[in-house]
């Protein structure tokens, strides 16, 4: 008895928790990229100092040139750069999960510092599925990414959207890059009820008996309750 009114007190946080919106949860993707910076180049080059310049097209970054702490400039095409970590520079902080985030927080034990306290952006090498070639593309999903990693996908409006006045993504998307266990998959809206999710989080019966109908706007929450709640 003690254990049902247990899991039914779980249920009403959830409910009450989980904000309208969620699954319009992820971070929104850059339009340009500037100051302070970290790179790792596909040599395994690390290379700290100022982003000077950035180019971003249809395509996502094409280009960037970083100062280093020597006053070193160094000039880089997308292809050479494995990752990148860029400061967030005179932007407002993003809250993208209000003052209930530190209800889910000891509820799940996630660590939404990289949501709630946003300082960083990070882009990564991602392999185009189907294609023989890399994009390197902006992490939508800080703090939750550690069972399955969501992209940007270049031109796919992913951050058109948002809440409380700030912006996030996932309002206009139509498609994202995702990569799990070594595999990359593009998520689009049209496919994703059609068997896209079950595709993903299959090997979660759990969660395929939880989400019945599952939405592409509710995307962000099913990452986040897949990494909370399967193995």
């Amino acid at each position: 008895m003690k254990t049902l009114k247990r899991l039914s007190l779980v249920c009403f946080v959830i409910m009450f928790c989980i904000p309208a919106g969620w699954g319009q949860g992820f971070v929104t993707p850059l339009s340009s990229l500037s100051g302070d910076a970290q790179l790792t180049t596909v040599n395994m080059e690390t290379i700290n100092g100022k982003i000077t310049a950035a180019l971003i097209g249809m395509k996502g970054l094409v280009s960037l040139t970083i100062k280093d702490h020597n006053g070193n400039k160094h000039r880089m095409k997308a292809a050479q750069i494995q990752n990148l970590r860029t400061k967030i520079d005179g932007l407002a902080k993003l809250e993208m999960l209000n003052e209930k985030t530190k209800n889910l927080e000891r509820l799940f034990e996630a660590d939404f510092s990289e949501i709630t306290d946003r300082k960083y952006a990070y882009y990564e090498q991602v392999k185009v599925p189907g294609k023989d070639r890399y994009v390197l593309t902006q992490l939508l999903n800080p703090g939750f990414n550690k069972k399955i990693r969501v992209y940007d996908k270049p031109g796919a409006k992913t951050g058109e959207t948002s809440v409380n006045g700030i912006a996030v993504s996932g309002g206009s998307a139509k498609a994202y890059y995702v990569k799990k266990g070594g595999k990359t998959y593009e998520i689009s809206r049209l496919k994703y009820r059609k068997g896209q999710f079950k595709e993903l989080f299959g090997d979660c019966p759990g969660m395929i008996r939880f989400y019945r109908v599952p939405e592409f706007a509710m995307f962000a929450e099913h990452v986040l309750y897949y990494q909370m709640n399967c193995r």
